[in-house]
């Protein structure tokens, strides 16, 4: 459905979402167990495109995986995992992640190899950062193999001070600077 307005609990089990409307209209998802969330293609040539409008909010120790083979998933909410040990995005090949807002976590961040991350979508939102009790600061990001992309893509100019790890490769696109 792309009309309701309430909270959902994904207490087992993924979404797969191929609707770029938003298949999960615009509550709280809340995410209490290991869990994948995103657009998934048939193959490289038939890439399917999903959108979340949720503000995804995960419970401690919770291990979230955005997108999924083949797909384009855009994050056009917020997700909070502030007490989450491990944030994921990426796991499998050929996955394109767009964040569309921001993306706060306390734990890692890994793009697996073959998989791409978008921070921004052109405009002027979208980043990733790490939070501990009292701070906010930029998330550090392993690019866990040669074919795993970063891409910041802002219209406006952004600073970064976080540190990228790895074998994969940084590519800055849009009209701003990084």
């Amino acid at each position: 459905s792309t009309g309701f307005t309430g909270a959902v609990t994904l207490a087992d089990g993924n979404i797969v979402t191929n609707n770029l409307t938003s298949s999960l209209g615009e509550g709280v998802l809340t995410v209490i167990k290991d869990a994948v969330i995103g657009a998934e293609g048939l193959n490289f040539s038939t890439r399917l495109e999903g959108r979340v409008k949720n503000r995804i909010r995960a419970d401690a120790g919770v291990k979230l995986t955005f997108g999924r083979a083949n797909g384009t998933t855009y994050l056009a909410g917020a997700v909070e995992a502030e007490n989450v040990n491990i944030g994921i995005v990426g796991g499998s090949q050929t996955m394109w992640v767009y964040l569309e807002n921001d993306l706060v976590v306390s734990g890692a961040l890994l793009v697996a190899d073959g998989d791409r991350l978008y921070v921004g979508n052109g405009g002027t939102t979208g980043a990733i950062m790490r939070t501990t009790s009292s701070t906010s600061q930029d998330l550090n990001v392993d690019l866990s193999g040669a074919s795993s992309q970063l891409y910041f893509n802002r219209s406006d100019s952004v600073t970064y001070s976080g540190v990228i790890s790895n074998s994969g490769s940084v590519v800055k696109t849009g009209n701003g600077t990084v």
